[in-house]
């Protein structure tokens, strides 16, 4: 049984390894038929762009299920390290019950 942290971290490597421009959307419009002011070329993503992606992706699909979000990712050696935190709308857990 593997961790949330390599869970997590194997997520981050497929979504950046499988990851295709057009299928984001910057700005209100597909990526790949996105232009830039400038130069009239489409846009492209760097690689950590393209991780930057991966972890948002991969935040909301492994830690929001569980009622956590992203405080700190990073790679250690090799070993993926991972520290959560309770989401702000997943704080309450009782409902409130009305003044009599």
């Amino acid at each position: 049984m593997s961790t949330q942290a390599e869970r997590f971290a194997r997520c981050v490597k497929k979504v950046t390894k499988n990851f295709r421009a057009a299928s984001l959307k910057r700005g209100g419009r597909s990526a790949s038929t996105a232009r830039t002011a400038s130069t009239g070329r489409s846009a492209s993503f760097s690689s950590s762009d393209k991780e930057g992606i991966a972890i948002a992706i991969c935040t909301k699909s492994i830690l929001w299920p569980q009622g956590r979000t992203l405080k700190h990712f990073s790679m250690k050696n090799g070993k993926p390290h991972l520290i959560t935190q309770p989401r702000k709308g997943g704080r309450r857990k009782t409902l409130r019950q009305p003044k009599k």
